[in-house]
Parts: structure tokens; sequence; C-alpha cells
């Protein structure tokens, strides 16, 4: 018996006595004295096993399926993890562009400020510049009309 399968026996099974190979579940292997099912726990079970030799198996199966589950737990951690590497890396990205859109948004936010009061400046100028130009504007109409108003009565006949 090799050495490892002693190490088995005395580490997992409380009979010093009773040892158990371990090689593949083989269906050629097994003896056809034993009947397998699965009992309502989902394992298997051999009908023809001595209790001790059950426990042996379903130890095996219960490190498999140990194994199996320790083995699906690290690969969804490493996909968690690797997910989270992403998402960092864009909120970081996401960051970065709120941060460009404020400081775009509060340069043309100045520059309205400044546009509007160039506008404003503007207006008061043209106002101060419209001002006299209606006086004499206002003196020119005032003129002109009293200059038509005598050709119309002398094309008329009312002079």
């Amino acid at each position: 018996m090799p050495p490892q399968d002693d190490h088995f026996n005395s580490a997992f099974l409380p009979n010093a006595n009773f040892h158990v190979q371990l090689q593949s579940p083989n269906l050629s292997t097994r003896s056809n004295n034993n009947r397998f099912h699965l009992d309502p726990n989902g394992e298997n079970v051999c009908e023809g096993l001595v209790p001790d030799e059950r426990r042996a198996k379903r130890m095996v199966s219960n490190r498999e399926s140990a194994r199996r589950s320790r083995m699906r737990k690290k690969k969804q951690i490493e996909e968690l993890q690797q997910q989270v590497e992403q998402l960092m890396i864009l909120n970081h990205n996401l960051s970065e562009k709120v941060i460009n859109l404020l400081e775009s948004n509060h340069q043309i936010l100045q520059e309205n400020s400044q546009l509007k009061e160039k506008v404003s400046s503007f207006q008061l100028l043209m106002a101060e510049m419209l001002i006299p130009m209606r006086n004499v504007d206002d003196r020119n109409l005032n003129h002109l009309r009293g200059e038509t108003s005598s050709r119309t009565n002398t094309f008329f006949g009312s002079r």
C-alpha cells in the first residue's frame, strides 16, 4: 500500500485497522456486490459497505464537494475583484470629467459676465450718443414738417 494511503488512514479514520485505498472511482474497479444510490441529502450511498467504509466515502465526497465550492468561491472573488478594479478606473475617469466640466462651466460663466458688462456699457454709450442726435433729429423733423406742409399747401392751392 502506498505511503500516502497510510497517512490518509491514520489521519482521518478512527479505526486504525481499517484501510481505504484511494483511487479514482472507476466502474470497472468497483465490486459488483455494492449498489449505489442517492440518499435524501443527495449523497452517494453504497449499500454493500460497512458503516466505516460509508463514512470514509462520504468524507472523500465531502472533501471533493468542499474543494469545488472553494474553487467556485475563489473564481467569484476574482471576478468581483476585477469588476471592482474596472469600476474604480471608471469612477476615476468620470471624476476627472466632472472636474474638467466644472472648470469649463466656471470659465464660461466668467466670460458670460464680462460680455454682459460690455453689452451694458455699449448700451449706455449708445444711449448717450443718441440723445444729442434725437435733439437734432427732432429739430430737423420739425423744420422738415414745416416745409412739407407749406409745399403741400402751395401744391394744392391753399396759399
